[in-house]
């Protein structure tokens, strides 16, 4: 394992369609709408509705309201997002090293300690690494190559010891 990492990273629509599928399925309130989202297929596959075309036709909208509507509505997010959000228009530089994160973006930089830093979250094709619940960086698989699973090692590893030592000082008082 090397002593840091950069990567250039744009991210593409289908990077920020996946994390916002991931933070919203992830959620309490998206498993429980795609459970009842199930739960309606079934129904219409048991013939549940019976023969009222008015409790068909309901059972078919909430079947397709987390299968369907919601990932439509989230790529069309995610596109909007991307277009419209300044941030997004050129590659964020990401380094990361002994003393933290760090973006560049232009003259805008921003440096995060390991400690500031709460998860990183690991996928198929992308990573979050959390500074807070609702604000995270995205790393696609697509921009780390074959050294995506070593960088989540690193992050990991970083993360722990940060975690690690901050406990023994609280210890020590």
């Amino acid at each position: 394992m090397r002593d840091s990492y950069s990567y250039d990273i744009k991210l593409t629509l289908w990077d920020m369609f996946v994390f916002l599928m991931k933070h919203e399925y992830s959620s309490f309130s998206g498993l429980f709408g795609l459970c009842v989202s199930i739960f309606a297929i079934a129904g219409l596959a048991f013939g549940w509705a019976g023969e009222d075309s008015n409790m068909f036709f309901v059972y078919i909208v909430i079947a397709l309201m987390f299968t369907v509507l919601n990932p439509l509505r989230l790529f069309t997010s995610a596109a909007q997002q991307l277009s419209k959000n300044p941030t997004f228009q050129t590659a964020i530089t990401y380094s990361f090293d002994e003393d933290g994160v760090h973006l560049r973006q232009g003259e805008l930089a921003n440096d995060n300690k390991w400690e500031e830093l709460s998860k990183l979250a690991k996928g198929r094709s992308i990573m979050v690494l959390y500074v807070s619940k609702k604000i995270g960086y995205i790393l696609p698989k697509s921009a780390l190559g074959s050294e995506y699973d070593e960088v989540a090692e690193y992050i990991t590893s970083h993360m722990e010891a940060a975690k690690a030592a901050e406990k023994e000082e609280g210890s020590d008082e």
